[in-house]
């Protein structure tokens, strides 16, 4: 199968496993774990797509297939292969389903009751109160956390409070109906995750797999926020103590079990990052050469996925303009971070750091969390990078990209929406944001800023990695790139959009040496 949509057709029969729940209770998390099975497809979005299929599947099952390939546009894989057999178990993160009776009472008298597995997922109060407060966008109608924390703790309280009566009421109609459902909880998945999510495969019929066949990957489509490859751990149990005001106590559904945290790391990180496309993993390979633990889950790109979920939410925070979060509570979440994902594997004095392409567009957050940190940007010739596929934070279809856009956009003075324009010309405004929030970083800080190009990476591999070495402190060696040179430059000459795409990023790209004929 080489298709989304052509997998999802062939489904058949195949289980439902709807995973529902108050928000901000590990939904997403544990319907990508699920999907990490070889049968399991995931049939994930933005906002209401997994419902939208889902009612579909009921009252207008021959429009199918056309939503399928209209969810094929829409969507995008992340990490992974769609599943070469016919999937036995799809996996939906639908949420939107504990306040949607109608929907509710359609799938109880459906011909699919039979197929139909629930996971209903909780978690502590106050730990999702914190959660909520961590991502204002996805709650817009709650007061700001930042400025009127009182006020927003009553609000999400009573949001929470209508949720759970709604997850209780969709538990009652299931079990009176002799539907099959199980409730997952958090603290409970997050104490011994493997053990947890072995037993919810073999309640929900997922085959036993042998060690050779785990895949390290999830299956199927998703565009949500954060990458869920991340292993579940319990880094965010306990959350709330470092995040929000002592009065959270005064909650009657107060989390008892605070996450264990190791030793603090013995030295400042090496933050890699560079706008994405620019080719960021050649400078992680080179780092990873001379010692540099990058983390225990990296992706093919060498991302670390262990930090993206807590990068991404500062990013749609410090890119939407709400009061700067990093200050106090988050520089000790992202150093809580740093203590889970090191000490468990790695000598707490070995050198460490992790990559991340959207780690720039908050430098000068993490470098005042670390105030001995090291940010190492990888540059590129904006031609290479905007004259070839879009990255994330050029698309409209994924929250870091729309928020990118939108900012760089204001900054530019451009009110048009980003979806109308050509991706050459996001391309080039979203290099140039970032590429200018780089400067400003430098005149901060930029005795703490070490600049890499990436041509100079490739062209003279041996001096530019062991000058690099050199300013990091690390333990040089043997440094052996494997580039493709046709993946250097995929333009012409006479490529009509040159001119516009150098009249915009022209004038930085002149900072890094670059010009139009180089």
């Amino acid at each position: 199968m080489q298709s989304f949509s052509h997998a999802l057709g062939a489904a058949g029969d195949a289980q439902l496993v709807l995973v529902s729940g108050a928000p901000r209770t590990g939904i997403a998390a544990l319907a990508g774990q699920l999907a990490q099975h070889p049968d399991a497809l995931l049939v994930d979005g933005t906002n209401t797509q997994a419902l939208v299929w889902l009612s579909c599947l009921i009252d207008e099952p021959d429009h199918l297939e056309s939503l399928q390939l209209e969810m094929e546009a829409q969507l995008r894989e992340i990490h992974g292969a769609i599943p070469a057999q016919a999937p036995t178990h799809l996996i939906l993160p639908v949420q939107g389903l504990i306040a949607d009776p109608v929907l509710q009472d359609k799938l109880l008298v459906s011909n699919l009751s039979g197929r139909m597995r629930l996971l209903l997922t909780q978690r502590g109060r106050n730990d999702t109160m914190a959660s909520l407060a961590r991502f204002p966008h996805l709650q817009p109608d709650l007061p700001d956390p930042h400025h009127h924390q009182g006020a927003y703790l009553v609000a999400a309280d009573q949001l929470l409070t209508e949720a759970r009566a709604q997850v209780n009421h969709l538990q009652s109609q299931w079990a009176s109906a002799g539907l099959t459902w199980f409730l997952v909880n958090f603290e409970a998945l997050t104490s011994n995750p493997d053990l947890r999510l072995s037993q919810l495969r073999k309640q929900l019929g997922l085959r036993h797999l042998e060690s050779e066949e785990r895949q390290p990957r999830r299956r199927g489509i998703s565009l949500s926020v954060c990458c869920r490859e991340r292993k579940i751990d319990a880094s965010s149990v306990g959350r709330w103590q470092r995040q929000l005001d002592i009065q959270m106590a005064s909650s009657e559904d107060i989390t008892s079990s605070a996450p264990l945290t190791p030793g603090e790391p013995n030295q400042p990180p090496v933050i890699l990052t560079g706008r994405g496309g620019s080719g960021t993993r050649l400078l992680a390979e080179v780092c990873m050469g001379f010692g540099l633990h990058l983390g225990d889950s990296l992706n093919r790109s060498l991302d670390s996925l262990q930090w993206v979920d807590l990068i991404y939410e500062a990013v749609l925070t410090n890119l939407a303009g709400h009061a700067n979060p990093w200050r106090g509570s988050w520089a000790a979440e992202l150093r809580n971070r740093a203590r889970w994902h090191r000490s468990a594997h790695t000598p707490l004095d070995q050198p460490w750091g992790f990559k991340l392409p959207e780690a720039m567009l908050v430098g000068q957050e993490l470098m005042e969390a670390w105030p001995k940190a090291k940010l190492v940007h990888l540059v590129r010739h904006p031609l290479d990078v905007c004259l070839r596929r879009t990255h994330m934070t050029s698309r409209t279809t994924n929250p870091i990209g729309r928020a990118t856009l939108g900012a760089a956009y204001r900054a530019l003075g451009r009110n048009l929406d980003p979806q109308i324009d050509p991706p050459h010309w996001r391309n080039a405004v979203s290099w140039w944001f970032q590429l200018s929030r780089m400067q400003s970083y430098k005149h901060r800080s930029g005795h703490r800023i070490l600049e890499v190009r990436y041509e100079d990476l490739c062209d003279h591999t041996t001096a530019a990695a062991a000058k690099l070495a050199r300013e990091l402190n690390l333990q040089t060696s043997s440094i052996q790139l494997q580039v493709d040179a046709e993946r250097r430059r995929r333009w012409e000459p006479d490529d009509p959009h040159i001119a516009e795409i150098w009249d915009l990023c022209g004038p930085i790209a002149s900072l890094y040496g670059y010009t139009l004929e180089s």
